[in-house]
């Protein structure tokens, strides 16, 4: 309370003082809310760009080993035409070994997207989209040995990573950035809007 020599309130000091106390908390509480909605969606970004590299890193795996794949492919049919037959069963164990990297990767990606689904990036009231799989399917062998995963759709539509913390939100779409076939990079991945 303030009073002056003689006991009285002054009324006009404690309206102003009064209002900077409820500024202030108001403030503060304005302040509080805007650290924890930055803190969330920094915590989604963080999510969202660790899942988009390694699906981006995943599916450039995928590219290199399918470069393998048609290599091998090429040279067990030269050794045909050649008809250096000896040469052909050590291309064809070579081609099935790059085809488990590419099903082991294709395994660590499922294990991936059922975890995305239980947890998202870890916090209760995470709404995350399901993660993309990749649309692909290997052919059956021929003599040339196992086939290449040829992707079903189009490429240039990519893929996206989506989740969502009520108010905030976080996506990124992985597609493709070179058309180039020796290019061992030919996927990116960048911040898009949530849909």
């Amino acid at each position: 309370m303030v009073t002056d020599r003689r006991g009285v309130m002054h009324l006009p000091m404690a309206i102003v003082l009064l209002i900077i106390m409820i500024g202030g908390l108001g403030l503060w509480f304005l302040m509080g809310t805007w650290r924890r909605n930055m803190e969330t969606q920094l915590r989604l970004n963080r999510c969202v760009a660790e899942h988009a590299m390694a699906l981006k890193n995943h599916l450039n795996l995928i590219e290199g080993t399918n470069t393998a794949i048609q290599g091998f492919r090429v040279m067990i049919r030269a050794a045909e035409v050649a008809l250096q037959f000896e040469a052909i069963p050590p291309l064809i164990q070579a081609s099935e070994a790059v085809v488990l990297i590419q099903s082991g990767s294709m395994a660590t990606w499922e294990l991936k997207r059922a975890a995305w689904i239980n947890k998202g990036c870890g916090k209760w009231g995470d709404i995350p989209v399901p993660l993309p799989s990749p649309p692909v399917r290997r052919g059956e062998p021929d003599t040339a040995g196992p086939q290449l995963l040829e992707w079903r759709g189009r490429k240039s539509d990519g893929l996206k990573i989506q989740i969502s913390h009520w108010p905030r939100s976080a996506a990124a779409k992985i597609g493709p950035k070179s058309q180039s076939e020796f290019l061992p990079d030919r996927w990116g991945a960048e911040w898009t809007s949530f849909f």
